[in-house]
């Protein structure tokens, strides 16, 4: 019996004892620490804008676009809930210290871009605010999260960035989507 326990021990020993909290938890460590690191030309953007973009008596025009790359999503998301703070998001600007990155996109009706970004450090968040016209019930900001790194949760291991792909419609963010 002692024998046995001493083999047990003895595996324990080896394996680390790592129980399955334990690893979970050191895996999303490691998750985190990965997300965190700076990236050269890790974040690829498609913005597919609608012919009818921005519609406003009867006309199409040019949309402002801000990108936001965040570490923590709260700030974003509260200044999108309030009324009146469209504005303030439109500064594409560091509204608060979870702002890592904002860059301005200038969209035409009909225009298909590509942006290849670097990935500032901490970002776990994308935040977009559109200035359409007339901004009631539309959906006009969009707040999703980033994917992991290659190799993680079924990622194929030759990418190594995220993709967001944003269409945008004629008075409202059709969809975006974030691979």
């Amino acid at each position: 019996m002692l024998r046995i326990l001493k083999m047990v021990i003895a595996g324990c020993v080896v394996t680390g004892c790592a129980a399955p909290g334990q690893t979970a938890k050191l895996e999303t460590e490691a998750i985190k620490k990965e997300v965190q690191a700076f990236k050269k030309e890790a974040l690829t953007l498609f913005i597919k804008a609608d012919p009818e973009l921005n519609r406003f008596e009867s006309n199409s025009h040019t949309l402002f676009l801000c990108l936001y790359q965040l570490n923590d999503p709260n700030g974003f998301y509260q200044l999108a809930q309030e009324k009146n703070s469209l504005p303030k998001l439109m500064e594409c600007n560091r509204f608060d210290a979870t702002v890592a990155n904002a860059k301005r996109f200038v969209v035409q009706p009909g225009q298909e871009l590509k942006d290849v970004r670097d990935m500032a450090e901490g970002v776990r968040y994308i935040g977009i605010a559109t200035g359409y016209y007339g901004f009631g019930n539309e959906k006009v900001t969009e707040l999703l999260p980033l994917t992991l790194p290659a190799g993680r949760m079924g990622k194929p291991p030759g990418n190594t960035g995220s993709i967001v792909q944003i269409e945008l419609g004629p008075r409202e963010i059709s969809s975006v989507k974030v691979k």
